[in-house]
């Protein structure tokens, strides 16, 4: 019986084993593209508190606790897609954990500030816009983002903020890619009009 139990023991520390250099594996084959991702979604609530590799890190712990639910996925999912998933989820648990202790519901920040840089670089604005300072155009977009659909939002963000090709943006939403890419398109003008809506005294010469 003492046999048998530490069998059982030496099998799940050799899968512990697999697991853990396996999920290291692919963290490594992948860390800078998602360092990119993590730095451009990490909320300014959380930069005091956690770093990019704070957030890796606890993304491979994540991994190594989900990698047997990974590798039995049916149909298969490609590493980077997974690993992506980790990382937001971290850091959304991350936010919801100090907005928790300081007790606040607002969640606004979670735009963060490469986010403006991306959708709307400084110099595709013309007219009276041009001699807005950085934050006046943060603080735009941000205001058009707000107004748009959830699902226009996270197709942005996937697109623009994680810098995810349409295949794989395509796996993460479970939809054919040439849905992921009329989505986007649909997203983006949907962009273009709001931010016409709502600055008409200002022209955007390209949102791509």
């Amino acid at each position: 019986m003492a046999e048998s139990q530490q069998s059982v023991s030496d099998l799940a520390a050799d899968a512990n084993s697999r697991a853990k250099a396996a999920v290291a594996k692919m963290r490594e084959e992948h860390r800078e593209r998602l360092l990119r991702v993590i730095d451009r979604r990490l909320p300014y609530l959380l930069r005091k508190r956690f770093s990019a590799e704070d957030i890796l890190q606890n993304m491979y712990l994540e991994g190594v606790r989900r990698y047997p639910k990974f590798v039995a996925k049916e149909p298969p999912v490609r590493p980077y897609v997974w690993l992506h998933g980790l990382a937001l989820t971290c850091i959304s648990e991350a936010f919801k954990h100090a907005m928790r202790e300081r007790r606040r519901a607002n969640r606004d920040r979670s735009w963060p500030d490469a986010s403006s840089v991306i959708l709307l670089p400084p110099d595709s604005v013309t007219g009276p816009s041009t001699a807005l300072r950085r934050q006046e155009i943060r603080e735009a977009v941000r205001k058009v983002l707000a107004s748009l659909s959830k699902q226009h939002r996270e197709i942005l963000q996937l697109r623009k903020l994680d810098e995810l090709d349409f295949d794989e943006i395509a796996e993460l939403l479970g939809i054919a890619r040439n849905a992921a890419f009329q989505r986007l398109h649909r997203a983006l003008k949907a962009f273009r009009e709001t931010w016409k809506n709502l600055f008409p005294q200002w022209s955007v010469s390209h949102v791509s």
